[in-house]
């Protein structure tokens, strides 16, 4: 599962956004050079991406078996270094040349407990249980 995505419809001048993490500097929107778009902002909900791409758009295809194998590779994977990214947010003037506020904490999953390596454990051994039935198939 990917972190976000974008999509420009310069024909509409719109920029339809989603993202499963807190995007840094968004809230500023329009951003300088793009007071003529709207954003269409998605939250997480990376269903409607496909309906804004051309039917003949080609889609990666993976197997069931790959796609668990890589889910369950993830699982503990701590979230992306934001260090780049908050200093291009920090970096960029906001609306009327106000300074931009960026809270770090707001770029953390809002979990309210990260699993325990035996929830991770039992997960991992679920998920390789699938994949060995996906292979079957």
């Amino acid at each position: 599962m990917p972190y976000g995505g974008v999509h420009f419809d310069p024909q509409v001048r719109t920029v339809s956004l989603w993202a499963v993490q807190t995007v840094a500097g968004i809230h500023n929107w329009p951003l300088p050079g793009w007071e003529n778009w709207v954003l269409d902002f998605r939250g997480d909900d990376h269903t409607r991406q496909t309906g804004l791409l051309p039917a003949d758009f080609a889609f990666p295809q993976s197997s069931l078996a790959t796609a668990l194998r890589r889910l369950s590779e993830g699982l503990g994977t701590p979230p992306p270094d934001h260090d780049a990214l908050l200093g291009r947010a920090t970096a960029a003037p906001g609306p009327d040349g106000t300074a931009p506020v960026v809270d770090p904490a707001a770029l953390q999953p809002h979990e309210p407990a990260d699993p325990t390596p035996a929830e991770l454990a039992e997960l991992r051994t679920a998920l390789r249980a699938l994949v060995a039935q996906a292979e079957t198939d």
